[in-house]
């Protein structure tokens, strides 16, 4: 059953005319006109249940608030502008859980490192944007070190309490075809009880992997690795066999 969006004190100029958008239904309007009004007071989002009934509610509280009533399981969608919520506790805690992901996604997805939740079975349980634009050798190496991550891990596992004592594990990435350069961290996020095909050891559950393009890096430790092999090489000249050298011989 569709739920009905109430626009308690919106402002409407013709009251019919807002009536006729699908799913809303003014229940109070501002007092005025002029397309020049402004309404100062603060969104509220009633979301009605059992112990709440918004028709009966939201008539009290447009003194303070513009009211916006919905379902429950509408409530991510009609949230957006809204500074107050009412709502039952069971509601509002699965609508703060709902919006705590959201923000960590936008968080997550702004980042310029690739992010990614993988299972024991590589699986890839979430993934941020950058992520998801990996190119393919990139993402097959990646699932190949994620792989022997796991493997340390569980061995290391023998000698730890859990996860949290386990060291991250760093990769380097390359891609042959365009010569760039990745740094893989993979850190272990949980630990479950095995069941008995196993043994009914504990193991890794989780990994979070992080990427980030380590081309840069890599490039600049190449050049001064380079002079360094340089340096070294003209330490071991002997300065008396140059000087019997003509020009030539020299730059030769």
């Amino acid at each position: 059953m569709q739920s009905t969006r109430h626009c308690v004190g919106a402002q409407y100029e013709d009251v019919d005319a807002a009536r006729s958008f699908p799913g809303v239904s003014c229940v109070s309007r501002l007092e005025g006109t002029g397309t020049g009004m402004t309404d100062d007071r603060p969104k509220l989002l009633l979301l009605g249940g059992p112990h709440i009934d918004a028709d009966a509610v939201a008539p009290s509280l447009t003194e303070l608030f513009q009211v916006i009533t919905a379902d429950p399981a509408q409530a991510m969608q009609t949230i957006d502008g809204c500074q107050v919520v009412l709502a039952e506790a069971g509601d509002f805690a699965a609508l703060e859980r709902e919006l705590v992901g959201r923000q960590s996604t936008i968080l997550l997805n702004a980042i310029s490192e690739g992010v990614a939740l993988v299972s024991s079975d590589g699986r890839i349980l979430w993934r941020n944007d950058r992520y998801s634009t990996l190119d393919a050798p990139v993402a097959k190496r990646v699932k190949e070190v994620v792989a022997h991550a796991f493997t340390v891990f569980a061995d290391a596992l023998d000698g730890a309490r859990d996860a949290v004592q386990l060291r991250e594990k760093k990769y380097r990435v390359a891609n042959k075809l365009n010569k760039k350069f990745y740094e893989a961290r993979v850190c272990p996020i949980s630990v479950r009880a095995g069941d008995a095909s196993d043994g009914g050891g504990a193991r890794i559950a989780q990994v979070a992997v992080v990427i980030r393009d380590a081309t840069g890096k890599v490039r600049n430790e190449q050049r001064l690795d380079a002079i360094e092999r340089a340096g070294r090489e003209l330490a071991h000249i002997d300065p008396d066999q140059v000087r019997r050298l003509h020009a030539a011989e020299r730059l030769g």
